[in-house]
């Protein structure tokens, strides 16, 4: 008899050995991970550490390194602190590699390690090897005993020297068993890298191996076939011979057996040749086979995992989705169903739903306050669930923002589909995967709606069944004063596909039922006598054990004529009822509580008898309470109402306490997310609303609850003050306390001493620290309680030191919302910088006392708030167009990505992103984008976005519809016609000119009553542009000819005179007076402004004459009313001598200038001093070793400053170019200049008042690079040549081989890139191959081939001690390991990255974009501070023994400043000692 096949599940040796070292290498390894990670991270600084790398972190779940649910271990989404020990083997691999300073072994981390070396790293390095070797086993997860004992020793002995107790190892060895877990860890790592992906090559390789191998055999048996070939033509020549030689027959059987005998040998030859070739054949297929299996198998893992990927790649998509879930809540109403009652309300529903002809595709069901409609609605849910119809449900609840917030909704539901059709998943996730320009939340409703569904949607085929989603609580979703949804459902829910179909419950309010009307509610009457008997028969049914049957109808027909025909009456008397059987049996009449009213009584008198006797707690603290309640302004945090109940004790114990008198009441008021959240707004209604509820004795005061609650604010954020707010995690209360704490404190109802106000103010509003600790919070909080303060009428109550302190921190909270949102750090360093008096002394001490573990820079030589950028915008991209609301409130923007963005000018928030509603072609000149007509050959600039002059809307290229205020699109003049990228608004704000889209030639005159056209002008040429005077009687017309025509508006466009101008003006503006008309060609990078004087002649005729170099009189234009828009102001400053289309003059004080894709607000009075003065520009910059003498050179000279107080020093003018500075160097003794023409390096002392020494014999000196204090590389074209600065001798030469020289070390290491080209002769840049090489003088260190080079634009510097290295080529920063050539990480150039250089071992300052200078580490890229110079800089240098750093500037007087850098004691890995500035 056959033995039976062994089963594949069956239990082995090999199993069991297998399990057992997977065992070892998942346990064992975690544990030491673990350990090695703790000691780098301790569990007390995990989260802060984590943060800190979070940049480094971040880019690796962009990479897809770390994964999303990795990722919510190191932050978790519900706001605790990340724990190591949840940590799997993966993830700590990774951590320990990326984030722990952990340098890889010199085989690297992919490559077993070389058995002498024994270090942490390379035991590491092993670990992941036998991972890998362990892998190989996983198909049969079996191991022979052998291999077993092998792996067994090596793998133990490296977790041992890792820490590992061995006690432990050999007691899992003992153990017998093993757990399929393990392997399953084991492969989720391997899968988890690249390892997969060589196998796959090794496999390619074995086969193009085995190919040649065939190949081989193949050409040898040819050869063989052509050897035996000859053979047989050999035999044909001596058989010839033995015919001829007939006669010696003895001679010629020899030769004919000699021939025989070789014949025989060949054939042999040949048969094993043939047996050979048909072996290797059978191998060659049999392995060919193998390979097919292997690759087949191989191709299959691929294919999963790029399903899984793909899947991945759909769920982080869709994870950018608000999605609300409501299982519970449905779960909670189904309880309080009764089977049986509203079963006509269904039957409805369902004929309805069931319909597939029916074009209704919502259903309202409208009811009052208590008549059921969200046990309706979830059992609903419930139903279609079942049979799979259910799409998606939201339950609004109007006391909880996300839930009533509509884009949130929209969001919540989309995804909710998602889920249930896959078809439509797969849709949403392609719209989404796009560039959509904007947030989502920024959205408006509409344009939300058709972005999640309308569109993907009618990608989406019929599924054969109508589809249901279920919204309930309309009425409760208003946010911010307005029902946004309601439009969307009334005009935007028909225009979807016929199979989905939306269930909306609401109350009949008059303001929904008038919006909701055409789609026909289905009204729940009190009165209907169905209702009536669905309350009898939910009476019966809960009371069938308590009332006796012959009374049973008498009595349920009382409780329905109690109830009112309210469902929820009816559930509470029920309730009642139950709850109070002996007071129902005594007396079954008298018992009830009469009404609603009645029913909300009887609740809160038992929770005060419920708190009585828990907490033994006075009356005053219960109403106290109810107060709280019904002033706060989200959820209340049960931590108050504990605080509120027991002012004197909070202990765990009477907290307890305190939530189970609270469930007592749970009906009312349910703990939710350890917050008290009101059930129905009725309830909040009936505690205050007299005149709906009348008084009783639980009627409360609201001013009094926000009086309570500011005094429980204002202790929390005493509190949290107390603990410093550095990588807080903040409680539900302290949460609640930075929202609205100031909200309470100030509200109009809390009556408050005006003395007390600056108090608060001071102490809670414009503390550092409270806002501070906003901002970790969400970035828009303190300045949206600063305006909020100024709206109430507050501000002016303040003093005048209040007054002053809280503008400069709503300035800076404007201008620098973005910084402050991506790192709320720097906002301390912010206010040091640019706060003024009291903040910067302030801020200096909070830094260096409160929160010394802050990396910060801080101006040597502070200026003044007075002047600089006051707020800056970063809009979605490229700006083409702008407009300021006559308010002066906010300002909308026209990007080039098709999108509308509103600004709020007060705050620094974005408001709103819509689409644009006409949309624009762009020409691009120099720096900006520009209209231009067909037939025109200049251009012009856009205005393609303006306010309308009421300031209520913003018209974007028509007036047929305009967006609000609020980011609707509306209607405004519907029969309009008028359409424009270009237009201008008259004086008194009723007219409107504009350009015509269909004619280049042709201006419009519209009313801005009713959007009619009044006349219009057509002219013989196309139109540039025009200007339109203030008093609205001129309009100036520019020509691409260089024609300037001017026209009466006022008597039908009637031609005044025209002129020629030498250039093509694109833009032309009146002054205010009407007496000149500036213009200016802005084709040229370097526009020419004129000026043509406006002469009125005799009978009233006018001409036009041309002036040139007219200085343009900014002051003239800042003190006129009505400047702030026409095509926008010319502002013409020392630095920026041509025309900015987008500048807008806001006041006296104020303008707006859009640089790109930023707009900025300026103070006028910058730019005035601009031009004052004879600036210079810093063409380079040094700092003594000292760090209190700053060298400048410029065109004219090289002067001396000190450091601390901007004085200067000293002043070496220079007479001839040839003498002009190349560069400067900060030796021992002073510093060390050399020219740009010439052969000339001077030595001048530290105050630059004498020359110590010249050499003059150093032809062709390219750059001076300091190697120590006194020893200096001077590179020529051929040779570095090492300069004592203090014997004033040449100590040694280097020769440079090949190349140009970068940088030089402190041990005399060159860096070159060299250039080589595949073609000798006329070769192209396309054959150039660059290389970069470390050179020691004696031998090459390392080289780096394929590096691509800008030739002479290539630079580089190394590190102090020379660990680190800078490369910058061909528009790539990168950091380089020095002592191997390995690359860090990269930074763009394209991105705005411009120089770096070293202000410590391992730290660097970066020239960013935007004027920013960024405190960076080396290795992790981790951005530690940055600071905003605001101007533009052209050289800076470093002082890494005085942490300090110098920028010059470009046309600034004086053009440097100095900044000293903080790092904090623990992360300062060297000081620099020994190297020069």
């Amino acid at each position: 008899m056959a033995a039976a096949t062994p089963s594949p599940l069956a239990s082995s040796v090999e199993k069991t050995n297998g399990a057992k070292l997977s065992r070892l290498l998942i346990d064992g390894g975690t544990t030491v991970l673990r350990k090695i990670f703790d000691g780098h991270h301790p569990s007390a600084n995990l989260a802060a550490d984590l943060n800190t790398n979070k940049s480094i972190l971040n880019n690796l779940l962009k990479k897809k390194a770390l994964h999303k649910p990795q990722w919510e271990k190191l932050f978790p989404p519900s706001g605790v602190a990340p724990d190591s020990n949840t940590f799997d083997i993966t993830l700590l691999f990774l951590l320990l590699t990326n984030i722990c300073g952990l340098t890889p072994p010199p085989s690297g981390w992919h490559t077993k390690p070389p058995p002498r070396d024994t270090s942490h790293e390379a035991n590491l390095a092993r670990v992941k090897f036998y991972r890998n070797v362990l892998y190989g086993h996983v198909t049969t997860t079996g191991v022979d005993t052998p291999t077993f004992s092998a792996l067994w020793t090596e793998i133990s002995g490296v977790l041992v020297s890792l820490g590992l107790d061995k006690t432990e190892v050999d007691r899992l060895k003992a153990e017998k068993g093993g757990e399929q877990d393990y392997i399953d860890v084991l492969i989720e790592w391997a899968d988890s890298e690249e390892d997969v992906k060589s196998q796959l090559k090794k496999i390619h390789q074995y086969q193009s191996q085995t190919h040649q191998v065939v190949e081989d055999v193949r050409q040898a048996q040819v050869k063989t076939q052509t050897t035996v070939e000859d053979l047989r033509q050999t035999q044909a020549k001596t058989q010839n011979q033995v015919e001829d030689v007939h006669k010696n027959q003895t001679e010629t059987h020899q030769n004919i057996a000699e021939v025989h005998q070789t014949m025989e040998e060949v054939l042999q030859t040949q048969v094993k040749t043939q047996r050979t070739i048909e072996e290797v054949r059978n191998q060659n297929a049999k392995n060919v086979d193998e390979v097919a299996a292997g690759l087949k198998e191989i191709m299959k893992t691929v294919e999963s995992l790029k399903e899984k990927k793909d899947k991945d790649k759909a769920d982080e998509v869709l994870r950018s989705l608000a999605k609300s879930e409501f299982s519970g809540d449905i779960e909670y109403h189904l309880q309080r169903f009764q089977e049986g009652t509203r079963e006509w309300v269904f039957d409805r529903f369902q004929n309805w739903v069931d319909d597939r002809g029916s074009q209704n595709r919502v259903m309202v069901i409208s009811g009052n306050a208590g008549m059921g409609k969200s046990v309706i609605a979830a059992v609903i849910c419930k139903r279609m669930q079942k049979v799979g119809r259910l799409s998606g449900s939201h339950f609004c609840q109007y006391n909880n923002v996300r839930y009533r917030k509509p884009q949130l909704m929209i969001q919540s539901l989309a995804c909710h589909l998602s889920h249930a059709l896959p078809e439509f998943k797969q849709a949403l996730v392609e719209q989404l995967s796009r560039n959509l320009g904007t947030d989502l939340n920024n959205m408006g409703v509409e344009e939300l709606f058709a972005l999640l569904f309308k569109e993907p949607l009618s990608a989406v085929g019929d599924p054969g069944r109508n589809m249901v989603m279920v919204i309930d609580g309309v009425d409760e979703s208003e946010f911010q004063g307005r029902n946004e949804l309601l439009d969307v459902i009334a005009n935007q829910f028909c225009k979807l596909p016929i199979w989905i179909r939306f269930l909306v419950t609401t109350r009949p309010a008059l303001n929904i039922i008038g919006i909701l009307e055409v789609l026909k509610p289905f009204e729940l009457k009190s009165d209907d006598e169905k209702n009536l008997e669905d309350i009898r028969v939910f009476c019966l049914k809960k009371l069938d054990h308590l009332v006796k049957q012959e009374r049973a109808s008498e009595f349920v027909e009382r409780l329905v004529l109690k109830s009112e025909g309210l469902m929820l009456y009816a559930h509470f008397l029920i309730m009642f009822i139950t709850e109070n059987t002996s007071a129902f049996h005594r007396d079954p009449d008298g018992s009830f509580p009469l009404g609603i009213s009645s029913v909300y009584l009887s609740y809160f008198k038992r929770l005060e008898r419920e708190l009585l006797k828990e907490l033994n707690i006075k009356e005053e603290h219960f109403l106290h309470t109810l107060s709280a309640i019904i002033a706060s302004r989200e959820p209340l945090p049960v931590g108050f109402v504990s605080k509120i109940l027991l002012s004197n004790s909070n202990s765990p114990p009477a907290r307890r306490k305190v939530l189970r008198s609270l469930s007592s009441v749970s009906a009312l008021l349910p703990v939710r997310d350890d917050c008290l959240h009101v059930i129905h707004k009725s309830v909040k209604d009936w505690l205050t609303d007299i005149s709906c509820y009348g008084e009783h004795e639980f009627t409360m005061d609201e001013n009094e609850g926000h009086r309570i609650l500011a005094d429980l604010c204002t202790k929390e954020l005493d509190n949290l003050k107390l603990k410093c707010v550095d990588n807080v995690q903040f409680s539900a209360t302290e949460r609640y306390a930075l929202y609205h704490g100031a909200h309470h404190m100030l509200h109009e109802g809390v009556k408050r001493e005006p003395d007390k106000l600056d108090e608060l103010t001071k102490a809670y509003i414009i503390d550092l620290e409270i806002i501070y600790a906003k901002a970790c919070l969400n970035s828009t909080i303190a300045a949206e309680d600063l305006v909020w303060l100024q709206k109430q009428g507050i501000y002016i109550l303040l003093s005048k030191d209040n007054q002053d302190i809280l503008n400069t921190l709503l300035f800076l909270l404007r201008k620098y919302l973005r910084r402050f949102t991506d790192t709320p750090r720097m906002f301390f360093e912010t206010i040091l910088n640019q706060g003024g008096k009291v903040l910067t002394v302030e801020a200096s001490n909070l830094l260096q006392n409160r929160y010394p573990s802050i990396p910060y820079m801080e101006f040597v030589y502070k200026e003044t708030l007075q002047g600089g950028v006051v707020a800056r915008f970063e809009c979605s991209s490229f700006v083409i167009s702008l407009d300021v609301s006559p308010q002066l409130d906010y300002m909308v923007c026209e990007c080039m990505d098709g999108m509308l963005q509103l600004w709020s000018l007060q705050t620094g928030k974005l408001v709103w992103t819509r689409p644009v509603v006409v949309q624009s072609n762009f020409v691009t000149c120099f720096t900006h984008k520009y209209v231009t007509n067909v037939s025109s050959e200049g251009i012009s600039f856009y205005r393609s976005v303006v306010f309308h002059p009421a300031g209520e809307c913003v018209l974007s290229g028509t007036l047929c519809q305009a967006y609000t205020i609020d980011g609707d699109l509306k209607p405004l003049f519907s029969e309009s016609n008028c359409r424009f990228s270009v237009c201008s608004i008259s004086g008194d704000k009723t007219k409107i000119i504009t350009n015509c889209l269909e004619s280049s030639r042709c201006l419009v005159l519209w009313s801005l009553e009713n959007g009619s056209e009044i006349d219009r002008i057509v002219e013989d040429e196309g139109i540039l542009s025009f200007a339109w005077s203030g008093d609205g009687r001129l309009l100036a017309i520019s020509h691409p000819s260089g024609l300037i025509s001017l026209v009466d508006v006022m008597c039908g466009f009637r031609k005044l005179t025209q002129t020629a101008t030498p250039e093509v003006c694109g833009v032309v503006k009146f002054s205010p007076d009407h007496r000149f008309l500036f213009c200016c060609d802005v084709e040229n990078y370097y526009p020419r402004l004129c000026c043509l004087r406006v002469v009125k002649e005799i009978q009233n005729t006018f001409s036009l004459k041309v002036s040139y170099d007219v200085s343009y009189d900014l002051e003239n234009f800042l003190s006129s009313t009505n400047c702030r828009f026409l095509f926008g102001e010319l502002i013409t400053t020392a630095e920026q001598q041509f025309f900015n289309h987008l500048t807008i003059v806001l006041d006296e004080q104020r303008l707006l200038r859009c640089l790109w894709d930023k707009v900025e607000m300026v103070d006028t009075k910058d730019v005035k001093k601009s031009g004052q003065g004879e600036p210079t520009e810093a063409t380079e910059i040094a700092l003594s070793l000292d760090g209190q003498t700053v060298y400048v050179a410029s065109n004219k000279s090289v002067t001396a400053w000190h450091a601390f107080s901007g004085k200067l020093k000293a002043e070496i003018n220079r007479v001839t170019c040839s003498l002009f500075c190349s560069s400067l160097c900060s030796v021992r003794g002073g510093v060390l200049i050399s020219t740009l023409v010439g052969t000339l390096v001077e030595f001048w002392d530290y105050d630059l008042s004498k020359c110590i020494k010249i050499w003059t014999n150093l032809p062709g000196v390219k750059q001076l690079i300091p190697i120590s204090e006194e020893r200096v590389a001077v590179v020529r074209e051929c040779e570095v040549k090492v300069l004592d600065t203090n014997s004033g001798e040449f100590e040694s030469t280097i020769p440079v081989l090949q190349g140009r020289v970068l940088a030089c070390s402190r041990r005399c290491q060159l860096l070159t890139i060299s250039t080589t080209y595949l073609r000798k002769l006329f070769p192209s840049p396309s054959d150039a191959i660059h290389s970069l090489q470390l050179f020691d003088g004696t031998r090459v260190v390392w080289k780096k081939e394929g590096i691509n080079s800008w030739l002479h634009g290539d630079s580089a510097i190394f590190s102090p001690m020379g660990q680190f290295l800078v490369v910058t080529t061909a528009g790539i920063m990168s950091f380089l390991d020095a002592e191997t050539g390995s690359t860090l990480r990269t930074l763009s150039l394209f991105s705005g990255w411009r120089n770096c250089k070293f202000i410590s071992e391992d730290k660097c300052i970066l020239h960013g974009p935007d004027f920013i200078f960024q405190l960076s580490n080396v290795k992790s890229g981790e951005i530690l501070s940055a600071i905003d110079v605001e101007q533009c800089v052209t050289c800076f240098t470093v002082c890494p023994v005085n942490r300090l750093f110098a920028i010059g500037l470009k046309n600034s007087t004086p053009n440097f400043k100095v900044i000293r850098v903080y790092i904090p004691q623990g992360e300062d890995s060297g000081n620099g000692k020994k190297v020069s500035c």
